[in-house]
């Protein structure tokens, strides 16, 4: 079932719900593809317990563990699977958000990949790099006839 936003003047649309999350807490194993530290695992769950009853259509991560594992349980809650994507390829989302209106799409990123990635689907440069330390950042895109129409911005 898609989204749907109604105006007066329109019929129904489909509203694109696009949800960005940067990954959990490092571990100190592996400095070039650290897994989650037990906080990030922790985060993790959260996340999944947070956003268990939205409807997840599809799932990008960057090939790093730490991206991967943020999202995978959430993921297994709703059957999807996740597809990798080249954060330095923020613009590639536009043709993917214009090929799956109506529905759920959510994206794993980097603290210094996200902003990028927000400010390029709102068009305005207004969200800076997230701290190193802030691991809690969440997104919420809603998206009509390729323009934002809604943004949240939650910490969890």
């Amino acid at each position: 079932m898609c989204a749907l936003f109604a105006f007066s003047h329109l019929h129904c649309q489909e509203i694109t719900k696009i949800i960005i999350v940067r990954h959990g807490e490092k571990a100190l194993d592996d400095p070039k593809d650290p897994s989650l530290s037990e906080q990030g695992k922790q985060r993790a769950l959260r996340l999944a317990e947070l956003l268990k009853e939205e409807k997840i259509d599809l799932a990008f991560a960057t090939p790093f563990k730490r991206t991967i594992h943020t999202i995978t349980p959430l993921c297994e809650v709703h059957k999807v699977t996740i597809n990798n994507y080249d954060a330095r390829q923020p613009q590639e989302f536009k043709s993917v958000i214009q090929n799956n209106k109506g529905k759920t799409i959510l994206i794993a990123g980097h603290s210094n990949t996200i902003p990028n990635l927000v400010n390029m689907l709102i068009g305005e440069d207004k969200f800076p790099e997230i701290d190193e330390s802030d691991f809690g950042k969440l997104f919420i895109l809603h998206i009509l006839e390729e323009k934002v129409v809604g943004l949240t911005l939650l910490n969890y």
